[in-house]
Parts: structure tokens; sequence; C-alpha cells
């Protein structure tokens, strides 16, 4: 396997996107499959030869032309499945407006796959982007570059899909966001965006690859790890706080999401915000 990457230290705010790491890579035949885990978002294109790529148990093809979206710490397995070697371009890029950027384009983590509309148009993007990476250009000319080669490309999901998928997941989340802290349901979620419960279970799988009910249970640990950083609350107050009603249920999901128990985690936090600072 062969890669060339030119890495790109931030320089803007994380609120846009920050585009890290511009590069290429070359999988020929008999490399096997490879393993690779970024904490970026990555790009990849393809622009010549073929190869295969498999994440969450799902194996996906791509040809000349075509490409996938990884999410950060996924890890991938990716090998060639032609003759010629399978060459990449691939950028990798972060910011708290990343996710929903591809979102909106209809590229979701269970939905990975996209394809040029005109290949031609999207290898001269990709040159350009390259080109100024190679160059340390700033990073509004690296973005820009970037969201011209993007704008090539279009996914297997329908305006129609995209805006549907968006408008119930956003309304559920939001749900959520207010109610995660009182006794809550999947039901009462669906019931308030007004949409059948398995039709909202298979949005949440393909937005965010989960449940509705573990990702309320995601948001209500969330919070309850940020009241252990942040505050005095006992353990057990916490735990209620955070719309369980259990301790030794909410005690065990704590421990398999920080693999440390609450006290631990509390414990630590406080050491690490009292801890001095040093100087080199």
């Amino acid at each position: 396997m062969e890669k060339q990457t030119h890495e790109i230290a931030p320089r803007t705010s994380a609120l846009r996107l920050n585009i890290r790491s511009v590069g290429q890579r070359l999988l020929r035949c008999g490399d096997g499959s490879r393993l690779s885990v970024s904490p970026f978002f990555r790009f990849c294109y393809t622009i010549y030869g073929c190869g295969s790529f498999t994440k969450g148990g799902q194996t996906y093809a791509v040809e000349p032309g075509r490409g996938f979206v990884v999410y950060p710490d996924e890890i991938v397995s990716s090998r060639c499945t032609s003759e010629a070697p399978w060459h990449c371009c691939v950028v990798g890029f972060q910011g708290q407006n990343a996710q929903r950027y591809l979102e909106e384009r209809g590229l979701y983590a269970t939905a990975p796959v996209f394809r040029s509309r005109n290949t031609a148009r999207s290898q001269l993007c990709a040159e350009k982007l390259a080109a100024a990476a190679a160059s340390n250009a700033d990073d509004d000319i690296l973005l820009g570059r970037f969201l011209l080669f993007f704008s090539t490309f279009e996914t297997r999901i329908s305006d129609r899909e995209k805006n549907t998928l968006y408008l119930y997941t956003e309304q559920a989340c939001q749900y959520i966001a207010e109610n995660y802290a009182f006794t809550l349901t999947v039901d009462d979620i669906a019931d308030h965006v007004k949409v059948d419960r398995s039709y909202l279970y298979r949005l949440f799988k393909k937005r965010f690859g989960m449940s509705v009910q573990n990702y309320l249970l995601a948001v209500r640990l969330r919070n309850a790890a940020c009241l252990l950083e942040s505050g005095d609350m006992l353990t057990s107050e916490v735990c209620y706080a955070s719309g369980f009603n259990d301790y030794s249920h909410f005690s065990k999901m704590f421990a398999k999401a920080y693999n440390m128990s609450p006290k631990d985690y509390r414990q630590r936090a406080h050491q690490d915000l009292n801890a001095p600072e040093t100087i080199d």
C-alpha cells in the first residue's frame, strides 16, 4: 500500500468545516485487506481501479467515479478488487458543522456511498484540491476547493427522502433534549413526531446508526457525565436528574459507556480539574 498525505494543522474555529488532510492512497490486489481508523471524517473518492470497504458489518463496492465517507473513529477494512491498483483521493475534515453538512447531502454512517455526476470534473477538482494542499494554501482556499469537489457528487437518497429524514429526526431529537430527564418512552417520542414507531426507528438507524432507545440512552448518559464533572450532586441525584429511575441500572449503563463507575468518573474529572498547570 502506498500513501501520500499532506497533514494540515487546524487554523480556524471548530464551528466551521476544517480540512485536516489531503492525500492519495494506492492499494494493490495483492495487498490484502487494510484496517484504518481516524479521529476525523474521511471523504474517499476512487480515481481508478476498483475496491471494497467494510464497516459496521456491511460491505460496499466502489469503482471509478464513486466513493464513500467514513465517520470519526469508525474502523474500516478496505481492499483492492481489480487487477489495476485501487487509487483513491482521501480528504480528512472536522468541525461541528461536518456531520450536519454530510447529512444534509444524504450521507450517513449507514448510507455512506456517493457517485460523481461528471467524472472528468471531479478529477479536475481533486487535482486542484491536492495542489492547494501541497502549496500550503490558506483555509478558505482549501475549504472552497473541497466544497467545489464535493458539489460534483450525488447520493442514492432523493431530496424528498433527505428532507423527510432530517425533519422527523430533528423533531425527535429536540423533544428528547427537552424531556430526557422525565419518564420518556419511544412511543412518546413517535407520538410527538406523529409517525409510526417502527418508521422512526428506521430513520434513526439511517441517520445515526442506532435505535431511538439507544439515542435516548446516550443523551441521558452525556448529561450525567456533565453533571458529574461540573457539580457536587450525589451520584444518586445525578441518576434521577438524568432520567434514570433505577440507580443500579444507571451505574451499569454508565460503566459500559465510560469504562468506569459514576463515582470513579467524578473523582477522575475533579483530579484533572484541580491538577496544577505545568510550564515546559
